[in-house]
């Protein structure tokens, strides 16, 4: 039995299929950063997943509660406990490893293709596609922390999965969601929709149900690899 506990910033943003998947392996707990709920002792969980968010890494005077965030983070890759980071989440897991974090050349907000650098094949799950199209909705980006390794890359932003070791990944854009999840973040993120190379229009981002069961495939994959670490 594996314990997962998912730390959820905003509630257009939940962990989706993640948790669902990860139910099959125990129990699931969450952390509901908007609700105010309180972060975990490490004893507590197994696993950690960390959800995205609108805010950003370096917004500590806006969001009082990303101070606790990064030092619950930091506990928990200190105790070893395998740590799974999403857009947002792994944008923090990068921060806290000590690299830069900063303001992607493009917003990179649609479905675009990401695709797997030849190292990937070694540090993800197996049966890593050569390319495919998921669903991103980023501005920001991260460099890799020392040690990590980038596993795939996009048009618009070079480092889009790293791995450190077995048991900790960052990926920037989303496998997770489903298309009520898009349209949840449709709603509450519009104003985000602005004019550039990689934003598309909202029928173009409603229109990407097609992309989802190769996106939950290969998520599915990297989970159960995951979580036997």
């Amino acid at each position: 039995m594996t314990r997962v506990h998912v730390v959820q910033h905003v509630p257009f943003e939940p962990g989706a299929r993640i948790a669902a998947e990860a139910a099959r392996y125990g129990p699931v707990t969450t952390t509901r950063v908007f609700a105010g709920d309180s972060f975990p002792l490490s004893k507590d969980f197994d696993a950690l997943v960390v959800m995205g968010g609108p805010m950003g890494v370096h917004d500590d005077a806006v969001h009082a509660w990303l101070a606790d965030e990064k030092r619950f983070l930091v506990g928990a890759l200190h105790d070893g406990k395998p740590v799974l980071g999403v857009c947002l989440g792994a944008q923090l897991l990068a921060h806290v490893l000590g690299a830069r974090v900063y303001r992607n050349p493009h917003k990179e907000i649609g479905w675009f293709d990401v695709t797997a650098l030849p190292v990937s094949r070694a540090n993800a799950a197996g049966g890593v596609p050569e390319r495919l199209r998921v669903f991103h909705w980023h501005g920001d980006t991260f460099e890799l922390p020392r040690g990590a390794v980038n596993l795939m890359r996009s048009e618009a932003c070079e480092n889009q999965w790293f791995a450190l070791g077995a048991s900790v990944q960052g990926i920037q854009f989303h496998l997770e969601v489903s298309m009520e999840t898009v349209r949840g973040m449709l709603d509450a993120g519009a104003d985000d929709l602005t004019p550039g190379p990689f934003v598309q229009s909202r029928d173009e981002l409603l229109s990407g149900g097609a992309h989802l069961p190769a996106a939950h495939a290969l998520l599915d994959r990297t989970l159960e690899t995951w979580l036997a670490r």
